[in-house]
């Protein structure tokens, strides 16, 4: 008896059993700064992906990629994120004095992967 539980821990230990549950939210201010937020809400650590994308259609669009790191379970990482150039492509423009926003005028688009 002794036996099989020893092996059943140590199949426990060595599976890595669990399973990493990352969830991640970045935002952007109209200088192209900002940051992601990794929360991982599973039972084990893992990793995720956050591919930020700023769009202004035919005139360009910018994409930079944040790594969340190993992400312990329960566990939070904030990664800082810069876009570099977004201040000049999403230039707002001022309409018969009304003030329009970055985000009228470019979209931003985030897109998430579990790394391997």
């Amino acid at each position: 008896m002794r036996y099989v539980f020893g092996a059943a821990l140590a199949a426990v230990i060595l599976c890595g059993c669990g399973e990493a549950k990352i969830t991640a939210e970045c935002t952007l201010n109209g200088f192209g700064v900002g940051q992601c937020v990794f929360h991982n809400a599973g039972t084990a650590e893992g990793n995720r992906t956050a591919i930020v994308t700023v769009n202004r259609g035919a005139l360009g669009e910018l994409r930079e990629v944040v790594h969340s790191g190993l992400v312990p379970a329960g566990d939070v990482r904030e990664r800082k994120v810069t876009v570099a150039g977004m201040a000049r492509l999403c230039r707002p423009l001022y309409e018969s004095g009304h003030h329009v926003r970055w985000t009228d005028v470019c979209s931003l688009v985030v897109e998430y992967q579990d790394e391997q």
